[in-house]
């Protein structure tokens, strides 16, 4: 019953949509029909034709889109078309006027030449408010300079255009009273494009002595509203954003239409899903879309329903960063943690939902599947940053690319997509290889923990959670006595980012369960590095003797691939009188390089640094050093090791004061907390 309810509010929703569709579709049409009445009027109607909608809802495009139509129609009409955006002088109107009369004559060289004179002269407008025939309301305004008789003789078909009047800086009763100059002295057709609801809402400069409304009742004779015809624009925008004037442009614009167009119904749904219903944005969307798609593999293009998933989740995203609703840096949280979001949401009723909950309420999209890093969609919308072997690869990984060779554990992770059979039989693979300790892959293990854990919650295992636990516990065991865990630098950090591992998020991440799991791994990490470098500290030993270069590039950090010692506390398990033989025994060259290392490497140490365990040891081998100078063999080496003395016991003694005043703050804290 709830899955039949839940479709048919799917059914109602789809049929409430095509119906506002179709609505959608009659006004605008309707009012491209009023603006080409207006313009084809064979008498000056005297009074100016408002566009209005909201901002972003495509006025300048289907105004437009009449100018074009009318003009193929007819080449007797002329439309001057401003856009206000900005504007704050009367002047800069009049340059835009003359820039489309002469286009040779406003050509940026012409005009530095010979400036076009711009003198303004101060009038007035009057207007009636009250029908009482007397002027209510008197502005100072600007009386044309430009002649436009000059060069527009048949004023039946000469139509100015304003865009953006809600945008112009100008005094509203100053622009307007512009406007209706051309219509009460010269005749003209204009037509207005605003978002009414912004002008309604603006003051004049001069302290609000006016008010908007019962200017236009003067002005304005028609209104015509105009609703955001997604579908349309949509058409248009892939249409006007990707022309073909080469061959190679034919191509690759063609594919890029291609693609866009088969996914066009499911971008559309996203967008009117944001419920932002601002087309400027959809078409930065687009814009943005372009770009992924150039980088894309070819495979990955040829994967419909990755593209629609994809599609999807871009567009989402998107109109959230474009609306500002979302910031690019909270993406993040955002992606990939959606789930983990909502759970602590549900588990405090009482806090107010954050933007975040509310944002991704409004799409029916799982953001928990990221398809690409969550660090990729960050350093797209907030730095510009395609990284395209990351993003390849992540959507290489994704279900869309499941084959049969896949491995187990990543299918059965796509739990909701599989078969009955199909589980059952994945579910007793993962178990098997987990049984004969096959992963020795810490991340993978994790996983699979993972999952364990959601099967039980779902009732498809056995088990209890605490079973799972005691099952990593010996895991983890066994590892310890095979060494056969994959150990490496950035481990931990891998294996504990927000995405996951290997591009797919944890199940069961939010549960007490899984928290005690990923500690175990991540403590048992600890001690197998641990062990790792008492191993290698034999082998360091070997190496300070035998390749004394080599051993200044494993400490040094200039190569964060090959200083595999830079932040390692190994130095800790060689003897200090053992390390001091060892470096004694460095040629003078490499015995300085290494010297200017060690110091570096205490020199700026904190109580909460890896290294910070070394200290003692510093302590010992400095002892070590002042015996051996006390023999006073006057060498280069004994040179050396006065320098390195000196400032080993120089960063020594500054860890000790540091680590004081650390110690000292804490109990500070301690206290006043107390």
């Amino acid at each position: 019953m709830p899955m039949l309810l839940k479709w048919f509010k799917k059914l109602a929703k789809f049929l409430f949509q095509s119906k506002r569709e179709e609505k959608v579709s009659d006004i605008n049409i309707n009012a491209k029909n009023l603006i080409k009445y207006y313009c084809s009027m064979k008498v000056a109607p005297e009074y100016a034709l408002l566009v209005k909608g909201p901002w972003g809802c495509g006025k300048s495009h289907l105004v437009k889109d009449c100018i074009k139509e009318l003009k193929e129609g007819n080449e007797e009409f002329k439309f001057l078309y401003v856009s206000l955006y900005g504007i704050n002088d009367i002047s800069d109107i009049e340059a835009k006027f003359f820039e489309q009369l002469n286009p040779i004559l406003s050509n940026k060289k012409v005009m530095f030449a010979g400036q076009i004179a711009k003198g303004i002269l101060k009038g007035a407008l009057k207007i009636d408010l009250d029908g009482d025939g007397k002027a209510d309301v008197t502005a100072s305004v600007a009386v044309p300079d430009i002649n436009l008789e000059d060069y527009l003789t048949d004023s039946n078909n000469c139509i100015l255009v304003f865009d953006d009047l809600e945008r112009c800086e100008l005094d509203l009763q100053v622009i307007l009273g512009y406007m209706n100059y051309f219509i009460e002295k010269d005749g003209y057709k204009v037509i207005i494009v605003a978002d009414e609801d912004k002008l309604i809402a603006k003051e004049s400069s001069d302290g609000n002595k006016y008010n908007y409304v019962d200017i236009k009742e003067k002005l304005i004779g028609k209104t015509v509203q105009i609703e955001p015809d997604v579908s349309n624009v949509f058409d248009n925008f892939v249409s006007e954003l990707f022309p073909a004037i080469t061959t190679s442009e034919l191509v690759a614009n063609g594919k890029i239409k291609e693609i866009l167009n088969n996914n066009k119904e499911k971008i559309i749904r996203i967008f009117q899903q944001s419920k932002h219903e601002n087309l400027r944005s959809l078409r930065k969307c687009i814009l943005d879309l372009k770009q992924w798609i150039e980088i894309f593999d070819s495979e990955i293009n040829e994967k419909n329903e990755l593209l629609e998933h994809f599609f999807s989740l871009f567009v989402a995203i998107s109109m959230e960063v474009h609306s500002g609703d979302i910031k690019p840096e909270e993406l993040s949280r955002l992606v990939g943690l959606n789930f983990l979001i909502a759970e602590q949401l549900a588990s405090n009723k009482d806090k107010p939902p954050s933007k975040l909950k509310l944002a991704t309420e409004k799409y029916d999209l799982n953001f928990a599947d990221t398809l690409v890093n969550p660090s990729d969609w960050v350093n797209f919308f907030a730095k510009g940053y395609i990284d395209t072997q990351s993003i390849n690869k992540a959507l290489k990984s994704t279900k869309y690319f499941l084959e049969t060779s896949t491995p187990p554990w990543v299918r059965l992770w796509y739990l909701v997509d599989l078969e009955d059979s199909e589980f059952i039989s994945l579910q007793s693979s993962v178990q098997h290889s987990f049984d004969n300790r096959e992963y020795a892959d810490l991340g993978v293990l994790k996983h699979v923990a993972g999952m364990f854990l959601d099967h039980i919650s779902k009732g498809l295992s056995r088990k209890n959670a605490d079973d799972v636990i005691q099952e990593v516990e010996s895991y983890l065991s066994d590892l310890s006595v095979s060494k056969k865990a994959k150990i490496y630098k950035n481990i931990v950090q891998d294996l504990n980012g927000f995405s996951g591992y290997s591009n797919l998020g944890y199940t069961s991440a939010s549960t007490e369960e899984f928290k005690k799991i990923s500690t175990l791994i991540n403590n048992f990490i600890d001690e197998e590095l641990t062990d790792n470098l008492i191993l290698n500290s034999s082998e360091l030993l070997e190496q300070i003797k035998s390749e004394p270069s080599l051993v200044t590039k494993l400490f040094d950090g200039s190569d964060r691939e090959q200083s595999i010692y830079y932040d390692k506390p190994i130095l800790q398990y060689i003897e200090p009188k053992d390390f001091l033989e060892a470096f004694l025994a460095m040629p003078n060259v490499d015995k300085r390089y290494f010297s200017n290392v060690l110091v570096k490497r205490y020199e700026m140490v904190y109580r909460e640094d890896d290294i910070f365990v070394e200290i003692d040891w510093l302590e010992k081998l400095i002892k070590e050093i002042e015996q051996y100078l006390q023999l006073k063999n006057p060498s280069v080496s004994q040179v050396i090791m006065t320098f390195t003395h000196k400032n080993l016991l120089e960063a020594f003694n500054d860890v000790k004061i540091r680590t004081k005043v650390d110690k000292e703050e804490s109990d500070d804290n301690v206290e006043s907390q107390a």
